[in-house]
């Protein structure tokens, strides 16, 4: 029996999820120095795709953009920067053309500084999270802005300009102590040299 599109749309918002479940404990295994890193990153590669085969089943365009986004991040972090690319570019053409959804197109271009930031193109990098940025901020998103300050934070500091650097992950730890984002503060924490910067 064929499942309705209300189901699958359910279904590939759930296997989105659970795909971002694994993506954050990869960051956690990350920032504990766990050694699942890479399992779990693959684990949520495996969710995302099966998220996105559903979504251009039923032709939901809006869950294809987003979870082609969130598989770039992590293929980006698993230095698969081609095919990174490659999903970058379809979610780009979504919410860019298909949509024209600013909320959708920061995450790509926060993607693309990500990518970017992997394959050490430092100042590429830099113009996507600045453009990033600014939709956040025009669209009023703490949580993101915060997000995006923290991977601004990461291409300057990779640039070699730690004061700036540091200045972005003060600015992203206060909105997360706002909003109260416990994942967020402590991700920032450890940025900061478990708060010798803090002072």
């Amino acid at each position: 029996m064929m499942q309705s599109n209300r189901v699958l749309r359910r279904k590939a918002s759930v296997l989105n999820n659970i795909g971002v479940a694994y993506h954050k404990m990869a960051e956690d295994s990350m920032v504990h120095g766990g050694d699942e890193t890479e399992e779990h990153l693959r684990d949520a590669v495996e969710r995302y795709r099966e998220a996105i085969e559903i979504a251009k089943e039923i032709d939901y365009s809006h869950m294809q953009g987003w979870v082609s986004f969130n598989m770039g991040e992590v293929l980006a972090k698993l230095e698969r920067i081609d095919e990174a690319r490659e999903y970058s570019k379809e979610a780009r053409r979504i919410y860019e053309i298909e949509l024209n959804n600013d909320r959708g197109l920061s995450g790509v271009e926060m993607l693309d500084a990500v990518i970017e930031l992997n394959g050490k193109n430092l100042e590429k990098s830099l113009d996507h999270i600045e453009t990033s940025l600014e939709l956040r901020r025009k669209l009023d998103q703490p949580r993101r802005i915060a997000d995006a300050l923290v991977c601004r934070g990461d291409i300057f500091s990779e640039k070699g300009e730690e004061k700036k650097g540091i200045d972005d992950y003060k600015e992203a730890l206060e909105i997360y102590e706002e909003i109260g984002s416990r994942d967020g503060v402590e991700k920032v924490k450890k940025k900061l040299d478990g708060g010798a910067f803090l002072n």
